[in-house]
């Protein structure tokens, strides 16, 4: 049985898209942005909740009999 590597493609475009946000705003700074600062905190936040979002996920796909992704 042939695996479809859409996931994987997905997955590689949206690291590659968040990178380059990453290092467009880093360089639109002038340096790396500082932790205490609204960027800082927001790269934070949305760190956090893909990291939780990982886990929960990740979790469900195993519990799940019938779940044909991931």
């Amino acid at each position: 049985m042939q695996h479809s590597n859409k996931e994987l493609w997905a997955a590689f475009f949206t690291i590659l898209f968040v990178s380059l946000i990453y290092l467009f705003a880093m360089s639109h700074v002038g340096g790396i942005p500082e932790a205490s600062g609204l960027f800082g905190h927001g790269i934070g936040i949305i760190g956090f909740i893909l990291m939780l979002m990982t886990e929960i996920l990740y979790s469900w796909r195993k519990r799940s009999r019938s779940a044909r992704w991931g």
